[in-house]
């Protein structure tokens, strides 16, 4: 494809940020524990024997505030500052510079597509280094979200999952029942695995006027939300079955999209209308859908993604990191399992009731399914920024152009190397030149 050469001029660049990334995030490893010392055995007598304690936090979108304020209340020797980086458009950068000048603060919050720029760093500490109960919260966040949080080498937990939205599918199920079609959660997943059944669905309600996706690169958005793009050996995972058939499912039904966001009022009044019978929501949207529409209370229903597609939702979740520099590592880690015992995604799901607006469904059940059965295949790395923008590109122009599926998983594969092949080898070079003996 054309495209394929007008990528070209980003490889020098690339090169540059890999080499810079090295420089940045080079040092020793055994120096990440550094500052828990003897106070691995009671993070709580270290500060308490201090007298005082001083805890600095940078955090996003006025997270963590019930939780500073919560921990406060039970550590009163314990004195937090928080620094809220809302609207800041360049927080990467913010966080690297802070990080390599050693002005970072004791903990920082880390939006979840972020992950990668840190996961080669020696500059986040070590928390299997830590007083937590480390194997406990491996256990309760599930593999994959364990493998999302350690190093790139896989030797480090570099953080921990504070909000961890799984993509889910809400969907009326009396306007499913009404055509005919499977509308229980479980039936409905399986009977959505094959692109030609969601087709079917799609021309049906199509002829009714109603319509499942908003727009015909829906479905590749879906699968390209929730999933990195290599793995630990920086290998590329994007060539399975899941992402051809949401791709060919894009092909088949794109004249049957209404063509309208539903962030807007005309998309909000097609919801209202039953115009509308399906949404690709992170977890949250369950709480969007019944603000926004509490007279269908009862209508709608949650249900694994089509095709078999799982994913945590890039854009919303986050996690949270101890800066190797902290001088307070003892207390930050103290706050850290208080934040995983009494807070975040994973205790809401467990806590959530069953819900009236999804006709008395246990969601949360869902949720916490969706994320502790999601297969381990890509993790956070340092090429995901990039990649992300050349895939997105690549597979939105192959599908404006009505390219078959085997033919644009290659091209998008072909563009990928393409512009970070030099990147990709020199990062899987960095990492064996660093492994230990």
């Amino acid at each position: 494809m054309t495209m394929r050469s007008s990528w070209l001029y980003y490889v020098l660049a690339c090169i540059v940020l890999i080499a810079a990334v090295m420089q940045v995030f080079s040092g020793k490893q055994n120096a990440l524990a550094n500052g828990y010392g003897t106070a691995q055995a009671s993070a709580s007598d270290a500060y308490k024997e201090a007298g005082t304690g001083t805890l600095a936090i940078w955090t996003i979108g006025g997270s963590l505030q019930y939780e500073v304020d919560t921990f406060q209340k039970s550590h009163p020797h314990v004195h937090i500052e928080v620094k809220n980086w809302d609207n800041e458009l360049r927080l990467k950068e913010l966080y690297l510079n802070a990080l390599a000048e050693g002005t970072a603060p004791d903990i920082m919050m880390i939006p979840y597509p972020m992950l990668g720029a840190f996961s080669s760093s020696d500059k986040l500490a070590d928390l299997t280094a830590s007083p937590m109960n480390v194997p406990d919260m491996r256990q309760r966040m599930g593999e994959y979200l364990w493998n999302a949080h350690l190093s790139l080498d896989g030797k480090r937990l570099v953080a921990l999952p504070f909000e961890a939205f799984p993509q889910v599918l809400y969907y009326r199920q009396d306007i499913l029942k009404d055509a005919g079609f499977p509308y229980t959660p479980d039936n409905l997943a399986s009977f959505l695995k094959e692109p030609a059944n969601w087709n079917q669905l799609s021309k049906t309600l199509a002829e009714r006027k109603i319509w499942l996706t908003q727009f015909d690169n829906d479905l590749i958005y879906m699968a390209h939300i929730g999933q990195f793009m290599y793995n630990r050996n920086l290998d590329y995972e994007r060539s399975s079955d899941i992402f051809k058939k949401a791709y060919a499912a894009s092909l088949m039904s794109k004249m049957n999209t209404a063509n309208v966001s539903i962030w807007t009022s005309n998309g909000l009044e097609l919801l209202k209308q039953g115009k509308l019978a399906m949404a690709i929501f992170p977890a949250w949207g369950e709480d969007v859908l019944s603000g926004w529409l509490p007279e269908q209370a009862g209508l709608w229903s949650a249900a694994p993604l089509p095709f078999g597609a799982t994913g945590i939702s890039q854009e919303s979740s986050k996690s949270i990191a101890i800066t190797a520099q902290s001088k307070n590592k003892a207390v930050a880690a103290e706050f850290l399992q208080y934040v995983f015992n009494e807070s975040g995604t994973l205790r809401w799901y467990k806590d959530r009731q069953p819900s009236e607006f999804l006709g008395g469904q246990n969601a949360g059940e869902l949720y916490l399914r969706l994320i502790l059965d999601q297969p381990v295949q890509s993790v956070p790395t340092p090429l995901d920024d990039k990649a992300f923008q050349v895939w997105k590109s690549s597979i939105e122009l192959s599908l404006s152009k009505n390219i078959s599926p085997d033919e644009a998983l290659k091209s998008v594969e072909a563009d990928l190397t393409d512009v970070l092949s030099v990147s990709q080898q020199k990062l899987k070079h960095y990492l064996h030149k660093n492994a230990a003996p």
